[in-house]
């Protein structure tokens, strides 16, 4: 799946990989990542890893629409994020929503942690 903003796959336990395309998640582009995202949860999707590792960096409209996102979630435990660089990470730590995310640090080990006999 491809969209304008978002590459989208699926993966392992169903789980869909939305990678943005875009360097800055801000008042340009916020507000079109949020309502892709909720659309797709509309379509009874729930398990999403979001790698932000093209994200360079986000603001408040950013943080609002990872907020957004995750209220969504009805199983907020299927919310991972991945690929966060330091800024934004220290963005996140600032505005105190680090501690809403479930987040590792790539893609390829959240495919691991699905791999393994514990779930994640």
């Amino acid at each position: 799946m491809e969209n304008m903003e978002c590459d989208i796959k699926v993966v392992a336990g169903g789980f869909l990989v939305i990678k943005p395309k875009f360097s800055r998640l801000d008042i340009t582009n916020a507000s079109a990542f949020k309502n892709e995202i909720l659309s797709i949860i509309e379509r009874n999707r729930e398990k999403f890893l979001i790698d932000l590792s093209r994200v360079l960096l986000i603001d408040s409209k950013g943080i609002g629409a990872m907020v957004s996102i995750y209220k969504a979630m009805k199983n907020k435990e299927d919310l991972i994020l991945c690929g966060i660089n330091p800024v934004v990470e220290e963005i996140f730590k600032i505005t105190g929503v680090i501690a809403l995310f479930n987040i590792v640090p790539t893609e390829e080990a959240f495919l691991s942690l699905l791999a393994a006999p514990h779930k994640v």
